[in-house]
């Protein structure tokens, strides 16, 4: 026999698309520490080691939320604009990146210092705007809606919008 009750599955996009973005990121990051860490030992500021830490450590905070928070998850522009932002500056900008210095013929030290800047800009802009997004987005799925129940607390049925446009 078929079970006829509507079971609502987990959206699970955002933890998918963040836990690639998480394994990207540390990735990155043990490339970074095997590039700078043998070339003057001892010699490097905190700077470096946030730098080689940190992105790692948001991103996998960032999966961890929206695990935790799956099941009271809806498919919202704010969700899908935060994962987009963060896909774009952490995956797809390092992606063109070396794209863009491996076609480049002949380059200056200026040339290498702009495309540097440019990239530091646009990560930074799509950092921030994906970040004001995911605040929105959470603020959204932790507040919940405020009409998810009836006067006695039970959540409503399955056709009581439709009842209730008829009368």
């Amino acid at each position: 026999m078929n079970d006829t009750s509507i079971i609502s599955r987990p959206y699970t996009l955002p933890v998918k698309t963040m836990l690639l973005v998480s394994m990207v990121t540390v990735y990155l990051a043990f490339a970074g520490w095997r590039y700078y860490m043998p070339s003057a030992p001892g010699q490097h500021t905190a700077r470096v080691y946030i730098t080689l830490l940190l992105w790692p450590v948001i991103t996998i905070i960032e999966t961890i939320i929206y695990w935790a928070l799956r099941n009271r998850m809806k498919r919202d522009v704010s969700i899908l604009m935060h994962l987009a932002c963060t896909f774009g500056c952490f995956v797809v900008l390092n992606i063109v990146f070396e794209i863009v210095i491996l076609n480049i013929d002949y380059f200056t030290a200026s040339t290498i210092r702009t495309l540097v800047n440019v990239k530091s800009a646009i990560f930074w802009t799509l950092f921030i705007i994906g970040h004001v997004f995911f605040i929105a987005a959470m603020v959204k799925i932790l507040r919940g809606r405020e009409d998810d129940g009836d006067l006695n607390g039970q959540p409503p049925g399955v056709l009581d919008n439709i009842i209730d446009e008829d009368e």
